[in-house]
């Protein structure tokens, strides 16, 4: 694990608490309909979260009936999501433990802007290789100011 690894998931970790007391953006809500629109559409049934965080999105596709798994590198992260009730668990974008083709959708909001150009297309490789084949893959690696509640 690289030391940057390390410095993100004791800076998650550290902050885990503070996070989960966050009040979605507008702006990632809005993401996450027309993203919904599209999962419902393709009558998709399970979907993996990448870098689920406190798992606020992973909750909300499991109440749109989805079987959803989140995975995040933050062992206080994958704590908060199963708290809320989620299948959570603590993994690398760069080692999905999972079969291939195991998902028909894939969530990743915010997560991959952790990671450098160059590793990218390894983590997309990742991605696609567990995911279905004509699943849905959402990204997003954009920063946008956080609120409070």
């Amino acid at each position: 694990m690289k030391i940057i690894e390390k410095n993100l998931i004791a800076s998650y970790n550290k902050m885990a608490g503070e996070r989960d007391k966050l009040r979605m953006s507008e702006w990632k809500k809005g993401e996450r309909d027309v993203f919904e629109r599209f999962i419902l559409k393709r009558e998709s049934k399970n979907l993996l979260e990448v870098g689920a965080g406190t798992g606020q999105d992973s909750l909300y596709f499991q109440e749109l009936g989805l079987e959803v798994t989140s995975v995040d590198l933050s062992t206080e992260m994958v704590k908060l999501c199963k708290e809320k009730g989620l299948n959570a668990k603590e993994m690398s974008v760069f080692d999905l433990e999972f079969p291939d083709n195991t998902f028909d959708a894939i969530w990743s909001l915010n997560c991959l802007l952790h990671i450098t150009k160059e590793e990218l297309p390894r983590a997309l490789h990742e991605i696609k290789r567990v995911l279905k084949p004509n699943g849905i893959f959402y990204m997003l690696r954009e920063y946008k100011n956080l609120e409070f509640k």
